[in-house]
């Protein structure tokens, strides 16, 4: 409670999320950098042990879901190496939630991306999340898990980047 309300006096964005939103009591209130950190230490295999982890893992919608193949598919076009788009798809690992109430929309995950360094391929893992608070309107059709391959747009392009064996320069 009162951590929440300095956090909205500083100008941090508090959302509530989860069935009930508002209504729950008492309510979840939680910024997207929390939600995020969450996200983070899940990644670091930190939030749980690893059988819970799994199971946490389970509750999610993942890449399988197609949410980043246009983003991918743009990409690798933009590139001129449309080949590269299933290469790079069936090597992102990634789980996400997306949700809403009313016009309180939130979406945050966790993604991991292949990337070089050090001479060598490496998973880098990125958190993500978002709250959309008291929208004037929801557009019909608008999906706001759409927002996930917007949000790791420029990893995906350095990922394609990099299978495509260029500097980007």
């Amino acid at each position: 409670a009162m951590l929440g309300d300095a956090k909205q006096a500083a100008g941090f964005v508090v959302h509530r999320f989860a069935c009930g939103g508002p209504d729950n009591d008492p309510a979840n209130r939680m910024t997207a950098a929390e939600l995020a950190g969450v996200y983070e230490r899940y990644g670091e295999g930190v939030l749980l042990d690893p059988a819970a982890s799994f199971r946490f893992a389970g509750y999610f919608l993942g890449a399988g879901t197609g949410v980043l193949d246009a983003v991918i598919a743009e990409e690798a076009a933009a590139l001129g190496r449309a080949d590269l788009a299933g290469a790079l798809a069936g090597r992102i690992a990634l789980i996400y939630k997306a949700g809403w109430w009313g016009t309180d929309l939130s979406i945050g995950g966790y993604a991991a991306l292949p990337r070089r360094g050090c001479g060598s391929v490496h998973m880098q893992g990125l958190a993500f999340a978002a709250f959309i608070a008291d929208a004037d309107g929801v557009a019909a059709g608008f999906v706001i898990d759409q927002a996930v391959g917007e949000m790791l747009r420029e990893e995906i392009r350095a990922a394609l980047t990099m299978l495509g064996g260029s500097t980007g320069a």
